[in-house]
């Protein structure tokens, strides 16, 4: 989780100063962005703002398909814990 961004003048549509986030999926992983402060995804905003400039379209691409890889690896390892429990 990251802090409050005291450093921003932008607001989220609550009006409070938004916590410096790290994306962690997709293509956009490794870039910070700013959101809504609030816990809890039912009392979020949807405001998002950016910081880093985005990843050239090479480096997109890569991010996205090592995500699609840990997928489907995440996928078979559910599969085998299901079929661990069916055998239990």
């Amino acid at each position: 989780m990251g802090g409050v961004d005291h450093e921003t003048e932008e607001r989220c549509l609550h009006g409070k100063r938004p916590r410096r986030l790290l994306c962690w999926d997709g293509s956009n992983t490794g870039r910070h962005y700013l959101a809504c402060p609030l816990k809890g995804k039912s009392n979020m905003c949807d405001f998002v703002s950016w910081v880093d400039d985005k990843w050239p379209p090479m480096f997109q691409q890569f991010a996205s398909s090592i995500w699609e890889v840990v997928g489907k690896f995440k996928k078979q390892a559910d599969d085998v814990q299901v079929d661990l429990l069916e055998a239990i």
